[in-house]
């Protein structure tokens, strides 16, 4: 089944910002849109870019990067495989 997701972004928060406890927050105000990778990263899946600046402008304490930006290798979203569990994961197939 296709994704109906276009955008994903790996979400983090510094410590000056609130760390972990923000990032909590978000991912608990956000748990339908938010998925775990193979590391259990969090990571935000959104369907367009608009909806992600949205996001961005909401939680500005809450640095996103680009999908497998903190591993090696890249991603894309034909890599993208979900399971169920309570919040999906994302899988990135590294190449």
């Amino acid at each position: 089944m296709p994704s109906r997701y276009q955008v994903a972004r790996w979400v983090t928060c510094d410590e000056a910002d609130g760390g972990e406890r923000e990032l909590k927050r978000f991912i608990d105000g956000n748990a339908h849109r938010v998925a775990f990778d193979a590391v259990d990263a969090p990571t935000v899946l959104v369907e367009y870019a608009p909806e992600l600046r949205a996001i961005e402008s909401n939680w500005p304490k809450i640095t996103s990067s680009t999908p497998c930006a903190n591993t090696p290798g890249w991603c894309s979203r034909s890599d993208w495989k979900l399971d169920a569990r309570p919040a999906p994961v994302i899988r990135c197939v590294l190449h």
